[in-house]
């Protein structure tokens, strides 16, 4: 799948898409934040996650160009 494509999915299917296509890759923790990294066809998803209220609160996504850089400023 495109980023693009990717972008204009619900929620739901981000995160079904995930599930199924994206290969975990880290998680950073900030106060109370969690950040798990995944990697899905060739871009990078961040799912950022309340766990004071647990929720997801965001779910970004990276151009692949860019995948090499967060992971190392991380």
């Amino acid at each position: 799948m495109k980023l693009y494509k990717f972008n204009i999915l619900n929620v739901n299917k981000k995160l079904a898409y995930i599930g199924s296509n994206g290969l975990f890759i880290d998680n950073h923790i900030i106060n109370d934040t969690l950040i798990n990294y995944y990697v899905v066809d060739n871009f990078l998803v961040e799912i950022i996650y309340n766990t004071e209220c647990q929720s997801i609160t965001e779910i970004k996504s990276v151009k692949s160009g860019f995948v090499q850089k967060k992971i190392v400023l991380h």
